[in-house]
């Protein structure tokens, strides 16, 4: 049962592949017939930002009673971020 859903899964995918390559392909067609030019613009960017913060406190205090105080404090930080842009004219 797997097997086949997988098998489903992947002619769907294919299929509309297959469907957006060939309604690209019908449009480039019908723009040169026509005459017109095809210019495509491609923009790919990719973000990546990583940040890491370390704090440490340490406090020792004496009077008539001992005390003591510890801080510590990390902080993570990650960001990505992936945009991808594809224009005709």
């Amino acid at each position: 049962m797997t097997d086949f859903f997988f098998f489903v899964v992947r002619l769907v995918v294919l299929v509309s592949f297959d469907l957006v390559g060939a309604a690209f392909f019908c449009l480039t067609g019908v723009l040169v017939a026509f005459g017109t030019s095809l210019m495509t613009t491609f923009a790919l960017s990719i973000s990546f930002s990583f940040s890491l913060s370390l704090s440490f406190s340490f406090s020792l205090s004496f009077s008539l009673s001992l005390s003591f105080s510890f801080s510590f404090s990390l902080s993570l930080s990650f960001s990505f971020s992936f945009s991808l842009s594809l224009s005709f004219s």
